[in-house]
């Protein structure tokens, strides 16, 4: 039910959005024509746009364009910087129930009282935006990271671990790159199976070492004192 209540209120504010785009790229097209403002209706923009390929209005077609952009974009924009702010909340808890590295559960604004406009251009200059943009991209690269390292290190410990059933199985039961995969000496089988006892331990620790380390980056780019 929860996860129903907040699919809607993003279709709402999605949908919000547009429409403020929608009335937003009208008054700029009036403002952009050299018109009278207080001519705005709800499908000012509609009306320009549906007539673009009118010759009269051809000399004007590039300023209805940029009023369409800039009326669109703008919202969109403000939007996108938002829900920037919402990820890093989520980003934070999920850091937190996982790495255990305490993270902030709501924005702590330090100002309640200012306009709304100064807040929202204050998400612009807020450093805590752009560094948690920066963990989001970051997220890519070491992602492909830590899977490569878990995947490398756990296959080549357990199978050092499985050593012993190597040296009693055929060896056209386990192939690598069209290899077959066997130990022929006997006493080669107690080393092994040491060194990938050993590599497992490693890999644990290499694995804590990681959460640490993204609990560090994560902590330093998606926790700032906001200004809004």
């Amino acid at each position: 039910m929860l996860s129903s209540k907040k699919y809607l209120l993003i279709a709402i504010i999605t949908l919000a959005t547009l429409l403020l785009g929608f009335v937003l790229s009208g008054y700029l097209t009036l403002l952009l024509l050299g018109l009278d403002t207080k001519l705005l209706t709800w499908n000012t923009y509609y009306q320009y746009f549906h007539a673009l390929g009118q010759p009269q209005v051809a000399p004007f077609v590039g300023k209805i364009k940029w009023a369409g952009y800039l009326g669109f974009g703008l919202p969109l924009l403000v939007l996108f910087f938002g829900s920037i702010r919402v990820l890093s909340l989520v980003e934070g808890r999920i850091v937190e129930a996982l790495l255990g590295q305490r993270m902030p559960r709501r924005p702590p604004y330090i100002n309640r009282d200012r306009p709304w406009l100064s807040r929202i251009g204050d998400m612009f200059t807020d450093g805590r935006t752009w560094s948690t943009m920066l963990y989001l991209l970051l997220m890519l690269p070491l992602g492909i990271v830590y899977f490569t390292l878990a995947t490398v290190l756990l296959s080549t410990s357990l199978t050092m671990l499985a050593s012993p059933l190597l040296y009693f199985w055929d060896d056209s039961l386990i192939w690598v790159d069209g290899v077959p995969l066997s130990i022929s000496h006997v006493w080669a089988i107690p080393l092994v199976t040491v060194a990938g006892l050993l590599l497992l331990f490693v890999t644990l620790h290499v694995a804590r070492g990681i959460g640490h380390m993204h609990g560090w980056l994560a902590k330093q780019l998606l926790v700032h004192s906001p200004v809004v």
